[in-house]
C-alpha cells in the first residue's frame, strides 16, 4: 500500500505497471498546502 499525488499521472503509471491499483481511498494533507493523494494497493 503506497499514497501517491493524484495529479502525478507519471507515478501512478509507473505503480500500476509494478502491480499496484486505486483501491478508490483519497485523502488531502494540509500540512503541504491541500495537496490530494490517492492510495494505491498491490
Amino acid at each position: 500500500m503506497l499514497w501517491v499525488l493524484d495529479e502525478n499521472p507519471r507515478a501512478i503509471a509507473f505503480y500500476r505497471r509494478n502491480g499496484f491499483e486505486p483501491d478508490g481511498a483519497k485523502k488531502i494533507d494540509p500540512d503541504y498546502d491541500n495537496i490530494r493523494e490517492i492510495r494505491l494497493v498491490r
